[in-house]
């Protein structure tokens, strides 16, 4: 379970990223549910931007998904 402060998006090959909703990544998370929410596909370069930042942030991503993070409460 994630703290109050996080986002999460599952990526087309089924991996969740996880980011705080401060991080500089989220305005991606936006654009990847409201396009889902249109019933849409979310734009190429918003899932591309995701899944470069979820392979450069495991570590991170990993302890918010776990709540294990400074930013949980």
């Amino acid at each position: 379970m994630t703290g109050r402060f996080h986002l999460r998006v599952t990526l087309p090959d089924r991996r969740e990223a996880v980011a705080d909703y401060r991080d500089p990544i989220i305005p991606r998370f936006h654009a990847i549910h409201r396009a889902r929410a249109l019933g849409e596909q979310p734009p190429a370069n918003d899932l591309a931007a995701v899944i470069d930042w979820l392979n450069s942030h495991a570590a991170e991503v990993a302890r918010c998904a776990r709540g294990e993070c400074d930013h949980a409460a």
